[in-house]
């Protein structure tokens, strides 16, 4: 007996049995699976706020010599000032103009809707706003471009920024992602049927078996008594 409460305590599992448990629930396992599914899908499309993106690429253009070639000590200084014009596009000098143009009064607004990136030894930066407007996501990238050219030419005399792609209002939105939330969420209620099972199993400290009841005997089983089910009538 003392081994079989040290067997416990490791907590066996019997896979047969736990397989046969979740064979005997799958149609539960099934439904629930479907209901998460659904309901991940109806909270995706039409209870979360759809957000839209719209993106511009600007290119810092390397200054050519009186012959019309490009220094390479120019294409060096170049991408070390990629870092320090991605921090003017973020200040707030940009973006209180940018804000003050689209009379959103906001700064926030436009600040959190912006995001910047660049790739690798390249002077290309791509400038992307997110908002649950697709409209005002344009307009705010479209703007923080304008703004910053205007103001690199004006105050620090630099001409050299191309824009390689204009920002175009994009109807179609970026998040929720509805199919990897339904898939999600299907996936979700399966598990938590599955978890269940597996807990129910856990709990259960019932001998179901004739390796069990030696275990926790100590003794050998000489023989078993088959169950059947008395028949309604029978005496």
């Amino acid at each position: 007996m003392d081994n079989y409460r040290e067997q416990e305590d490791e907590i066996i599992i019997d896979f047969g049995q736990l397989f046969r448990m979740m064979k005997q629930r799958l149609l539960w396992i099934i439904l629930i699976a479907v209901i998460g599914a659904l309901a991940a899908y109806l909270i995706s499309a039409f209870v979360m706020v759809k957000q839209y993106s719209s993106e511009s690429t600007i290119y810092i253009t390397p200054e050519t010599t009186e012959q019309g070639t490009i220094e390479y000590s120019d294409m060096q200084t170049n991408s070390m000032l990629v870092n320090n014009y991605m921090e003017i596009l973020q200040g707030r000098t940009i973006l209180s103009k940018v804000s003050e143009n689209l009379e959103l009064n906001d700064v926030a607004l436009v600040q959190d809707s912006l995001s910047l990136s660049n790739k690798e030894e390249t002077e290309i930066i791509s400038i992307t706003s997110t908002t649950d407007d697709p409209q005002l996501s344009c307009d705010i990238v479209q703007q923080t471009v304008d703004v910053f050219a205007k103001e690199m030419k004006d105050i620090l005399g630099i001409e050299n920024i191309t824009i390689l792609n204009e920002a175009e209002v994009n109807e179609v939105p970026v998040s929720p992602n509805v199919k990897r939330n339904t898939l999600l969420g299907g996936v979700a209620g399966a598990a938590l049927v599955v978890g269940i099972i597996c807990l129910q199993y856990m709990l259960d400290r019932r001998l179901r078996n004739r390796e069990a009841v030696e275990a926790y005997l100590g003794i050998p089983v000489l023989t078993t008594i088959p169950l059947q089910e008395m028949k309604h009538g029978a005496h």
